[in-house]
């Protein structure tokens, strides 16, 4: 009896702490429904950009905020082709709730048990971990992080990102700053 608890506490131990799957590895497949009950399959997906965020619950302040931030990046996304979704074990009613109350413009996929979220390293125990991912058109993992990361890290990771403009020099020219002087002038022998 011991040791069986011993070893559940372990397996929880092992998923709090392991890490979410590492950039450069091939993207899981899976096949899930969306809030409308299409089915999506990520290797139908191939020659797109993808972006994946796992979260925890529908109708919370901060899945809430964090898929709103993922809807502001949505149109580099989209520009480039590519899709992004949001995924969990919540039903397809409440998905399609979430995503009206919140005006998403992407779709939200239901993760029935948690089987996917666990092939991605998205769960601690029978919990949802927020974890984000940006797969390759070619299907391979670009970025994987744990938390809410700043949508513009996750768009630079696809290469999809457009900095901004080099501002023009303003100030004193370089050539009145430095003044080489020919040996023997001025003193510089």
């Amino acid at each position: 009896m011991i040791d069986k608890l011993f070893r559940g506490v372990e397996r929880a131990l092992g998923e709090i702490t392991r890490a979410p799957l590492e950039a450069g590895a091939v993207a899981p497949d899976f096949t899930l429904k969306d809030q409308s009950g299409r089915s999506v399959r990520l290797y139908d997906l191939r020659g797109r950009p993808v972006v994946l965020v796992f979260y925890p619950r529908d109708h919370t302040p901060v899945c809430s905020g964090q898929l709103q931030d993922l809807d502001g990046m949505l149109e580099k996304l989209t520009a480039a082709g590519g899709l992004a979704f949001g995924v969990n074990p919540g039903s397809a009613k409440s998905h399609q709730d979430f995503q009206a109350a919140l005006g998403l413009r992407f779709d939200l996929l239901v993760d029935e048990g948690g089987a996917t979220a666990r092939a991605w390293r998205a769960t601690a125990g029978p919990k949802i971990r927020r974890t984000v991912y940006a797969v390759t058109p070619g299907g391979r993992i670009a970025f994987a992080e744990r938390g809410r990361p700043d949508p513009e890290r996750v768009i630079r990771a696809l290469g999809l990102w457009d900095p901004p403009p080099t501002p023009a020099d303003e100030g004193v020219p370089v050539s009145t700053l430095i003044q080489v002087q020919e040996p023997g002038e001025g003193g510089v022998r």
